[in-house]
Protein backbone atom coordinates (compact mmCIF):
# COMPACT_ATOMS: atom_id res chain seq x y z
CA UNK A 1 0.00 0.00 0.00
CA UNK A 2 3.04 2.11 0.66
CA UNK A 3 4.43 1.72 -3.05
CA UNK A 4 0.25 2.78 -3.96
CA UNK A 5 0.45 5.77 -1.89
CA UNK A 6 4.07 6.84 -3.89
CA UNK A 7 2.56 6.66 -7.00
CA UNK A 8 -0.70 8.22 -6.71
CA UNK A 9 1.27 11.13 -5.32
CA UNK A 10 3.61 11.16 -8.33
CA UNK A 11 0.30 11.46 -10.53
CA UNK A 12 -1.17 13.99 -8.37
CA UNK A 13 1.72 16.27 -8.45
CA UNK A 14 2.14 16.08 -12.41
CA UNK A 15 0.67 19.69 -14.02
CA UNK A 16 -1.34 18.31 -16.63
CA UNK A 17 -0.77 21.78 -18.97
CA UNK A 18 2.25 21.08 -19.82
CA UNK A 19 1.15 18.06 -22.12
CA UNK A 20 -0.37 21.05 -23.94
CA UNK A 21 2.27 20.85 -27.49
CA UNK A 22 3.11 23.83 -29.54
CA UNK A 23 0.25 24.36 -32.46
CA UNK A 24 1.16 24.40 -35.91
CA UNK A 25 1.51 27.80 -37.42
CA UNK A 26 -1.79 30.08 -38.13
CA UNK A 27 -2.15 31.23 -41.72
CA UNK A 28 -4.23 34.06 -42.25
CA UNK A 29 -4.85 35.52 -45.87
CA UNK A 30 -6.06 39.24 -46.40
CA UNK A 31 -8.01 38.72 -49.65
CA UNK A 32 -8.15 42.48 -51.31
CA UNK A 33 -6.35 46.03 -50.30
CA UNK A 34 -8.22 48.14 -48.49
CA UNK A 35 -7.02 50.85 -51.22
CA UNK A 36 -4.49 50.74 -54.71
CA UNK A 37 -3.78 53.07 -57.00
CA UNK A 38 -1.25 53.71 -60.34
CA UNK A 39 0.53 56.24 -61.31
CA UNK A 40 2.48 57.57 -64.08
CA UNK A 41 5.39 59.86 -64.49
CA UNK A 42 4.36 61.63 -67.88
CA UNK A 43 0.11 61.58 -66.35
CA UNK A 44 1.60 62.97 -63.52
CA UNK A 45 -1.58 65.25 -62.45
CA UNK A 46 -4.21 62.39 -62.86
CA UNK A 47 -5.35 59.43 -60.94
CA UNK A 48 -5.85 56.16 -61.43
CA UNK A 49 -7.34 55.16 -58.49
CA UNK A 50 -10.59 53.40 -59.35
CA UNK A 51 -9.02 51.23 -62.46
CA UNK A 52 -9.37 48.06 -62.58
CA UNK A 53 -5.75 47.52 -63.28
CA UNK A 54 -2.10 47.91 -61.75
CA UNK A 55 1.12 48.02 -63.63
CA UNK A 56 4.42 48.41 -62.83
CA UNK A 57 6.81 48.97 -65.90
CA UNK A 58 8.09 51.42 -68.47
CA UNK A 59 7.27 52.53 -71.45
CA UNK A 60 10.03 53.26 -74.01
CA UNK A 61 7.70 55.69 -76.80
CA UNK A 62 6.67 57.83 -74.20
CA UNK A 63 8.88 57.38 -71.28
CA UNK A 64 6.62 56.96 -69.11
CA UNK A 65 6.96 55.18 -65.99
CA UNK A 66 4.40 53.12 -63.96
CA UNK A 67 3.94 52.05 -60.52
CA UNK A 68 1.36 51.30 -57.94
CA UNK A 69 0.55 51.35 -54.19
CA UNK A 70 -1.35 49.18 -52.48
CA UNK A 71 -2.24 49.21 -48.79
CA UNK A 72 -4.10 46.67 -46.48
CA UNK A 73 -5.92 47.11 -43.08
CA UNK A 74 -3.57 44.80 -40.59
CA UNK A 75 -5.87 42.61 -37.93
CA UNK A 76 -4.18 42.66 -34.27
CA UNK A 77 -1.62 40.02 -33.48
CA UNK A 78 -3.36 37.36 -31.96
CA UNK A 79 -2.46 36.71 -28.37
CA UNK A 80 0.56 34.36 -27.47
CA UNK A 81 1.31 34.57 -30.83
CA UNK A 82 3.94 35.81 -33.04
CA UNK A 83 4.69 36.77 -36.75
CA UNK A 84 6.96 34.53 -38.54
CA UNK A 85 6.35 35.32 -42.04
CA UNK A 86 4.05 37.64 -44.34
CA UNK A 87 4.14 37.27 -47.96
CA UNK A 88 2.32 40.25 -50.45
CA UNK A 89 0.95 37.80 -53.52
CA UNK A 90 0.55 39.83 -56.82
CA UNK A 91 -1.85 37.49 -58.96
CA UNK A 92 -1.61 36.48 -62.74
CA UNK A 93 1.31 39.07 -64.16
CA UNK A 94 -0.05 39.78 -67.60
CA UNK A 95 3.51 40.93 -69.78
CA UNK A 96 2.74 43.85 -72.03
CA UNK A 97 2.41 42.80 -75.44
CA UNK A 98 6.15 42.79 -76.61
CA UNK A 99 9.00 43.59 -74.79
CA UNK A 100 8.49 40.54 -72.54
CA UNK A 101 10.19 40.97 -69.17
CA UNK A 102 11.75 37.71 -68.62
CA UNK A 103 13.85 38.03 -65.80
CA UNK A 104 12.85 41.76 -65.13
CA UNK A 105 12.83 42.42 -61.28
CA UNK A 106 9.97 43.38 -59.55
CA UNK A 107 10.35 45.58 -56.10
CA UNK A 108 7.99 46.08 -53.19
CA UNK A 109 9.07 48.93 -51.16
CA UNK A 110 7.54 50.43 -47.83
CA UNK A 111 5.58 53.62 -48.73
CA UNK A 112 6.60 56.48 -45.67
CA UNK A 113 3.62 58.73 -46.51
CA UNK A 114 0.10 58.44 -46.19
CA UNK A 115 -2.12 58.74 -49.80
CA UNK A 116 -5.25 58.57 -51.02
CA UNK A 117 -6.40 55.96 -53.62
CA UNK A 118 -8.44 58.68 -55.59
CA UNK A 119 -11.62 57.83 -57.95
CA UNK A 120 -10.16 57.82 -61.91
CA UNK A 121 -9.90 55.44 -64.26
CA UNK A 122 -8.06 54.91 -67.28
CA UNK A 123 -10.78 56.38 -69.97
CA UNK A 124 -11.69 59.38 -66.81
CA UNK A 125 -8.40 60.17 -65.25
CA UNK A 126 -9.57 62.62 -62.66
CA UNK A 127 -7.52 65.41 -60.59
CA UNK A 128 -7.80 63.75 -57.27
CA UNK A 129 -6.42 61.07 -54.79
CA UNK A 130 -3.06 60.26 -55.27
CA UNK A 131 -0.98 61.67 -58.47
CA UNK A 132 2.57 61.23 -59.82
CA UNK A 133 3.09 64.31 -58.31
CA UNK A 134 1.10 64.10 -55.14
CA UNK A 135 0.39 62.20 -52.24
CA UNK A 136 -3.83 63.54 -52.29
CA UNK A 137 -4.12 65.61 -55.69
CA UNK A 138 -4.24 69.65 -54.78
CA UNK A 139 -2.75 71.96 -57.02
CA UNK A 140 0.14 69.72 -58.92
CA UNK A 141 3.39 71.36 -58.20
CA UNK A 142 2.32 75.12 -58.28
CA UNK A 143 2.70 74.88 -54.81
CA UNK A 144 4.54 72.28 -52.30
CA UNK A 145 1.14 71.52 -50.88
CA UNK A 146 0.52 67.95 -50.59
CA UNK A 147 3.42 66.90 -52.86
CA UNK A 148 5.64 64.04 -52.33
CA UNK A 149 8.71 64.72 -51.04
CA UNK A 150 9.79 62.98 -54.71
CA UNK A 151 7.89 62.55 -57.55
CA UNK A 152 6.97 59.04 -57.92
CA UNK A 153 6.06 58.64 -54.09
CA UNK A 154 7.93 58.45 -51.33
CA UNK A 155 8.93 55.45 -50.65
CA UNK A 156 12.20 53.10 -48.66
CA UNK A 157 14.43 50.58 -49.75
CA UNK A 158 14.74 49.17 -45.89
CA UNK A 159 13.55 45.39 -45.90
CA UNK A 160 12.37 46.02 -49.48
CA UNK A 161 11.68 42.39 -51.53
CA UNK A 162 12.00 41.81 -54.82
CA UNK A 163 11.12 39.02 -57.13
CA UNK A 164 11.61 37.69 -60.78
CA UNK A 165 9.05 38.45 -63.18
CA UNK A 166 8.63 34.85 -65.35
CA UNK A 167 8.80 35.21 -69.41
CA UNK A 168 6.22 35.20 -71.30
CA UNK A 169 3.23 33.28 -71.56
CA UNK A 170 3.14 33.52 -67.99
CA UNK A 171 1.69 30.79 -65.92
CA UNK A 172 -1.44 31.90 -63.67
CA UNK A 173 -0.01 31.34 -60.38
CA UNK A 174 1.39 34.72 -57.97
CA UNK A 175 4.38 36.47 -57.27
CA UNK A 176 5.53 36.34 -54.28
CA UNK A 177 7.46 38.78 -52.53
CA UNK A 178 8.33 38.22 -48.60
CA UNK A 179 7.52 41.33 -46.91
CA UNK A 180 8.01 40.17 -43.14
CA UNK A 181 9.89 43.12 -41.41
CA UNK A 182 7.57 45.64 -42.77
CA UNK A 183 4.82 44.02 -41.83
CA UNK A 184 6.03 43.38 -38.40
CA UNK A 185 7.41 47.16 -38.25
CA UNK A 186 3.75 48.03 -38.70
CA UNK A 187 2.21 45.71 -35.83
CA UNK A 188 4.62 46.70 -33.36
CA UNK A 189 4.15 50.70 -34.39
CA UNK A 190 8.06 50.62 -35.75
CA UNK A 191 6.27 53.17 -38.66
CA UNK A 192 3.02 53.17 -39.55
CA UNK A 193 1.31 51.33 -41.83
CA UNK A 194 1.03 53.79 -45.52
CA UNK A 195 1.24 50.24 -47.67
CA UNK A 196 3.67 49.04 -50.20
CA UNK A 197 5.02 50.80 -53.40
CA UNK A 198 5.25 48.19 -56.45
CA UNK A 199 8.05 49.48 -59.01
CA UNK A 200 10.67 47.45 -61.44
CA UNK A 201 13.63 47.63 -60.49
CA UNK A 202 15.50 48.95 -63.45
CA UNK A 203 12.75 51.66 -64.89
CA UNK A 204 14.61 52.45 -68.50
CA UNK A 205 15.38 50.57 -71.57
CA UNK A 206 12.69 48.72 -73.54
CA UNK A 207 8.57 48.25 -73.60
CA UNK A 208 8.42 46.33 -70.35
CA UNK A 209 6.43 45.84 -67.16
CA UNK A 210 3.66 43.50 -65.67
CA UNK A 211 0.32 44.52 -65.15
CA UNK A 212 -1.84 43.20 -62.14
CA UNK A 213 -5.73 43.61 -61.41
CA UNK A 214 -7.06 46.04 -58.85
CA UNK A 215 -9.08 45.64 -56.17
CA UNK A 216 -11.76 47.26 -58.10
CA UNK A 217 -11.46 44.25 -60.41
CA UNK A 218 -12.00 41.96 -57.59
CA UNK A 219 -15.27 43.53 -56.60
CA UNK A 220 -16.70 43.33 -60.36
CA UNK A 221 -15.30 39.90 -61.18
CA UNK A 222 -13.99 38.05 -57.86
CA UNK A 223 -10.52 38.47 -55.43
CA UNK A 224 -9.06 35.50 -57.40
CA UNK A 225 -6.60 37.53 -58.88
CA UNK A 226 -6.30 40.71 -56.85
CA UNK A 227 -3.28 41.22 -53.94
CA UNK A 228 -3.01 39.85 -51.03
CA UNK A 229 -0.96 39.44 -47.90
CA UNK A 230 -0.29 36.15 -46.73
CA UNK A 231 0.11 36.15 -42.44
CA UNK A 232 1.87 33.38 -41.12
CA UNK A 233 1.50 33.40 -36.88
CA UNK A 234 3.22 31.28 -34.51
CA UNK A 235 3.42 30.42 -31.14
CA UNK A 236 1.53 28.36 -28.25
CA UNK A 237 -1.96 29.92 -28.11
CA UNK A 238 -3.06 29.63 -24.27
CA UNK A 239 -4.09 26.08 -22.93
CA UNK A 240 -7.22 25.09 -21.61
CA UNK A 241 -7.40 25.90 -17.85
CA UNK A 242 -7.00 22.50 -15.72
CA UNK A 243 -7.31 21.98 -12.22
CA UNK A 244 -3.88 21.13 -10.33
CA UNK A 245 -3.86 18.65 -7.63
CA UNK A 246 -0.84 20.66 -5.94
CA UNK A 247 1.84 23.20 -7.15
CA UNK A 248 4.50 20.52 -7.09
CA UNK A 249 6.03 19.53 -10.34
CA UNK A 250 6.96 16.14 -11.42
CA UNK A 251 10.52 15.36 -13.00
CA UNK A 252 8.72 11.95 -14.76
CA UNK A 253 7.80 12.33 -18.30
CA UNK A 254 4.37 12.24 -19.46
CA UNK A 255 4.61 8.69 -21.02
CA UNK A 256 6.11 7.56 -17.83
CA UNK A 257 3.21 9.45 -15.58
CA UNK A 258 0.63 7.33 -17.59
CA UNK A 259 2.52 4.25 -17.35
CA UNK A 260 2.70 5.01 -13.67
CA UNK A 261 -0.78 6.01 -13.04
CA UNK A 262 -2.49 2.58 -15.48
CA UNK A 263 0.32 0.46 -12.94
CA UNK A 264 -1.02 2.59 -9.69
CA UNK A 265 -4.68 1.74 -10.95
CA UNK A 266 -3.67 -2.63 -10.83
CA UNK A 267 -2.19 -2.14 -8.18
CA UNK A 268 -4.75 -0.72 -5.88
CA UNK A 269 -7.56 -3.56 -7.75
CA UNK A 270 -5.51 -6.49 -6.75
CA UNK A 271 -5.41 -4.75 -3.20
CA UNK A 272 -9.05 -4.41 -2.84
CA UNK A 273 -9.68 -7.98 -4.47
CA UNK A 274 -6.83 -9.51 -1.73
CA UNK A 275 -8.79 -7.57 0.98
CA UNK A 276 -11.83 -9.31 0.18
CA UNK A 277 -10.49 -12.67 -0.34
CA UNK A 278 -9.38 -12.79 2.94
CA UNK A 279 -12.07 -11.33 4.73
CA UNK A 280 -14.28 -13.82 3.32
CA UNK A 281 -12.13 -16.55 4.08
CA UNK A 282 -12.11 -15.60 7.64
CA UNK A 283 -15.85 -15.33 7.60
CA UNK A 284 -15.69 -19.12 6.31
CA UNK A 285 -13.28 -20.17 9.27
CA UNK A 286 -15.49 -18.67 11.95
CA UNK A 287 -17.65 -20.98 13.71
CA UNK A 288 -21.74 -20.91 12.94
CA UNK A 289 -23.50 -20.14 16.40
Amino acid sequence: MVLVSLLLLAVSSFNVTNLEGAQTPDVLTLETPSQDVEIHSVSADYNYGADYRLTAGFDNYTQTVYRFLVRFDLPPTPTGETISSVVLKLWGPTPWSYGFPSGETLRACRVTHDWTEGTGKSGTPIQDGATWNEYNYDDDLTSATNNWATPGGDYTLQDSSTVVIPSYPVTWSSLNLTVTNIVKGWTTGAYQNFGFLIKLEDESGNYKGGVFDSREYGQEYGNYSVPKLEITYSGTAAPTPTPEQTTETSDLTPEMLYATAAVAGLIAVAAVALFLAKKQKKQQKTPQG
